[in-house]
């Protein structure tokens, strides 16, 4: 029938015409029926399926009744499956009709006609539409779906079944599908998730009791499922692993976190780790105590996890013992070979420790805590042992509580008088039966009860960055000053030819070299502590040495002349492993081995070299020569350099930031700028602007402090000498000694001291170690050393510090005095010794020529 004749019989079909509509409908069925092309049929079989009239459907059933022919079942088939008329569905089952395509219709009509032997061996790729037929409208189709389920003629058709309709339960958790999981029994083969929730929910959960690590996670989602059923399935499942690594996965669950599920299945199934720490610290979590003592009755295990565990761990650790009543928190924390060391204590076990100590009345404990803790906390623990903080102080910046203060705090000796009765008071609580713990027990607790500065931001905000301990006064103008690495030597150059080696711990003239060709104007020592010399002239074509002196055994000094830089030496440094570094007004930059006496290399640049700065893991040199121009060593190739247009003005001095990769460069007349190699180029990335403590004036000289993170800076017009703390500019300070006349800043190896030489021939030195202090009121009283002593002892000497800050330096200087009294290495400490000193350079005090002899006093 062709398309111009169907379109026709259609619209017949579709007549409404109250008497010849009728008849024409059923002239159009006739036509259909006799044509019986699939084209005709499926026209008759929606006129069954969407057709009003009930005298054209008859007819058209009939017709369709009598259909023989494979090409006409098809087109009823798609019908069917597309309206789900139930007289269409009847015909389809009467005469057991199966569609040959689409796959879709195929399955359909097999399950609704009953012939699932048409389908049962059509391969797993039929599994998700037979799922779906199992929620199918039709009863009749969804039975045969479950049917055809379980009788798939291939393993591998079945187990795609079963983890299809598992799959598709999980997702929707449909009340039909999980009828058919439980009552045929599925469970998944995969993915984990889906296999656990079919396995518990089908009630065979011992499927997964075998299973590996990785079904873990998804049992313990099980649990708090909101199937009563799975969820119940699943805690019994998790309490019956039977796999070692799956039962080690749960023990870490509560380890790692505050897992009940996991708790109360390891506690059932007495899962416990493999490793002996790990199996330890899973007791004390689940407090599981007899188990516990009987592996660990020394609790080493216990303090070597705890150790290394991460804050939260310890947390909950400690809060387990505490809830608990175990002595093992002592044993642990606070107790024996086996604690933690307070340096390795965070800020919340500081409070755990100290407020355990106390419920225990661990008072010898807490006595030790009070000189290990950071300040604020050993303050803490000196008012708990004394008397649970009666009669302490106001802290400045603390969080502590401020006790009462004395009625006679206006006046010392009331201050001190009360600080003795509320030792006493304290000592009725704890007496410490050492006469040397007494006395510092006395001494903090007096000083505890002061109004203190607390943070390190305050103490650092309060306290000068240096302090001078004494001036030296030397005939004759000073040109440059070096400091030895291994003894407490200063060399000072003088400008009429001297080389002064004086000791500043006593305070006293040890030797004074003379008879070089021209005056020294730099001096340096090596790593290995030999003296350079450099000369300088006024004529630019003097040929001034270099100059390596170092002391004989039998005494006096040894010279060697190791090389010449014509018009003389602009700066000398050492290098380390032996080697030391010149440059001159020739614009040489010379490598030397004083050792080997010899040069190793050399680079000559295109001016004459003014200054220099080492890295400070020398690895770079920069220098100014001209431009400002950056070496690498040993090699002396250039790397990169400033050039004239990318400048503020002419440099004066160079030197590395703290973080060795950053360039200070000092301008005449512009302060500091930073610089930063970028490609052959040294970029600038602050302005002068932005140095809040570098202001703007003429810069002359740039001292960096590496270890500390300080830079000094000073030049013409400045007040002092200017400390700056590296990244973020505060202002730390300055030094008032820094003058127009000022040859030289230098900050010793170990940057504990700093000498500054003037041309009116006085040094200052200062004692740079007040920049530690700061951090001692952050980090353990315990990390403290001896020099801090000395540098406290320096502070306090000084009027000008506040009240509050001196009390708490007293209070440090007690703690750590009293906890290294019998430390001999006290005594060696390097010091400055002070006072004002002259400088002595005459008969009796000189060496010429290198030969040990005596000369006549220079003035």
């Amino acid at each position: 029938m062709d398309a111009h004749r169907l379109a026709a019989l259609r619209a017949q079909l579709a007549d409404r015409r109250p008497f010849f509509g009728s008849w024409a409908r059923r002239r159009a069925v006739a036509a259909l029926a006799a044509d019986g092309s699939p084209a005709a049929v499926r026209a008759l079989a929606e006129a069954v399926a969407r057709g009003t009239d009930a005298g054209v459907r008859g007819h058209a059933l009939a017709a369709l009744d009598r259909t023989s022919s494979y090409s006409g079942i098809n087109p009823i088939c798609e019908v069917w499956a597309e309206t789900r008329n139930r007289e269409l569905g009847d015909l389809l089952e009467r005469h057991g009709w199966v569609a040959a395509e689409p796959p879709r219709v195929r399955l359909l009509s097999a399950l609704r006609s009953g012939r699932l032997e048409t389908i049962l061996g059509d391969g797993p790729g039929q599994a998700p539409a037979l799922v779906a037929a199992c929620l199918d409208g039709d009863r009749v189709v969804a039975a045969n779906a479950r049917r055809a389920g379980r009788e798939l003629g291939s393993a591998e058709a079945r187990a795609a079944f079963a983890d299809e309709l598992c799959r598709e339960w999980a997702a929707a958790r449909a009340a039909r599908l999980a009828q058919i999981l439980v009552a045929d029994g599925y469970v998944a083969v995969g993915p984990p998730e889906v296999r656990v929730l079919s396995a518990l929910k089908s009630g065979r959960r011992e499927l997964v009791a075998g299973a590996g690590p990785e079904t873990v996670e998804w049992l313990a989602r099980a649990c708090a499922d909101a199937d009563e059923e799975v969820a119940a399935q699943g805690r019994l499942a998790l309490a019956a692993l039977t796999e070692a690594a799956a039962r080690e996965a749960v023990c870490r669950r509560v380890i790692e976190g505050e897992d009940e599920v996991a708790h109360a299945a390891a506690l059932q199934g007495r899962y416990a780790p493999a490793d002996p720490h790990r199996r330890a610290l899973f007791f004390i979590l689940t407090a599981q105590w007899g188990r516990y003592e009987d592996l660990d009755f020394d609790h080493r295990l216990l303090a070597l996890v705890y150790r290394s565990g991460e804050p939260a761990l310890r947390r909950r650790v400690r809060e387990t013992l505490r809830t608990a009543g175990r002595s093992e928190a002592l044993a642990v924390i606070l107790g024996g070979e086996t604690r933690v060391p307070t340096t390795e204590l965070a800020v919340a076990e500081m409070d755990f420790v100290l407020e355990l100590a106390r419920e225990r009345r661990a008072w010898p404990r807490l006595w030790k805590l009070a000189l290990e803790l950071p300040f604020e906390r050993s303050v803490r623990a000196v008012r708990m042992l004394g008397g649970e903080g009666a009669g302490a102080g106001a802290m400045g910046g603390s969080d502590l509580p401020s006790p009462q203060p004395s009625p006679a705090a206006a006046g010392e000796g009331d201050r001190a008088g009360a600080g003795a009765q509320r030792a006493a008071a304290g000592a009725a609580t704890w007496p410490p039966t050492d006469a040397d713990d007494r006395a510092a027990w006395a001494r903090l607790t007096e000083l505890a009860a002061r109004e203190l500065a607390v943070s390190g931001e305050d103490v650092g905000r309060l306290l000068p960055p240096a302090v001078r301990r004494a001036r030296a006064w030397v005939a004759g103008r000073v040109t440059d000053a070096a400091f030895s690495p291994a003894r407490t030597v200063l060399a000072l150059a003088l400008e009429h030819g001297d080389v002064v080696l004086w000791d500043y711990q006593r305070g006293a003239t040890l030797d004074v070299l003379r008879g070089f060709a021209h005056p020294v104007r730099r001096v340096t020592f090596t790593a290995e502590d030999a003296l350079i010399c450099g000369e300088g002239s006024d004529d630019g074509a003097a040929a001034c040495g270099v100059v390596a002196c170092t002391r004989r055994e039998g005494g006096g000094w040894e010279r060697v002349r190791l090389g010449e830089h014509l018009g003389g030496v602009t700066a000398a440094a050492p290098l380390g492993a032996g080697r030391c570094l010149t440059t001159g007004r020739d614009g040489r930059v010379v490598l030397w081995d004083p050792v080997a006496r010899r040069m190793v290399r050399e680079a000559a640049l295109e001016g004459p070299v003014t200054a220099a700065g080492i890295a400070p893991d020398r690895s770079r040199l920069a220098v100014v020569a001209g431009d400002v121009v950056l070496l690498e060593l040993p090699g002396l190739t250039e790397e990169a350099r400033i050039p004239p247009q990318y400048r503020d003005s002419r440099p004066a001095c160079v030197g590395f930031a703290p973080d060795g990769a950053s360039l200070l460069v000092g301008f005449t007349g512009a302060g500091v700028s930073i610089y930063r190699p970028e490609g052959r180029r040294l970029k600038q990335i602050n302005r002068p602007s932005q140095l809040s403590g570098m202001q703007f004036y003429s810069m002359a000289h740039l001292e960096v402090l590496a270890r500390r993170g300080a830079v000094i800076s000073g030049g013409a017009g400045a007040d002092g000498a200017v400390f700056t703390r590296w990244g973020n500019w505060d202002f730390l300070g300055s030094v008032p000694e820094y003058g127009p006349g000022t040859r030289a800043l230098r900050a010793s190896p170990d940057e504990a001291f700093l000498a500054v030489a003037n041309a009116d021939g006085s040094v200052s030195l200062w004692d740079l170690r007040p920049l530690e202090l700061p951090a001692l009121f952050v980090k353990p009283l315990a990390l403290g050393w001896p020099a801090h002593l000395g540098a406290i002892a320096a502070v306090l000497a000084e009027a000008a510090v506040p009240a509050r800050v001196r009390h708490a330096l007293e209070y440090v200087a007690v703690a750590l005095g009293h906890r290294f009294r019998y430390e001999i290495e006290i005594d060696d400490i390097p010091e400055i010794r002070w006072g004002e000193h002259d400088v002595e350079v005459g008969v009796g005090a000189g060496v010429a020529g290198g030969e040990g002899g005596r000369d006549a006093r220079s003035g």
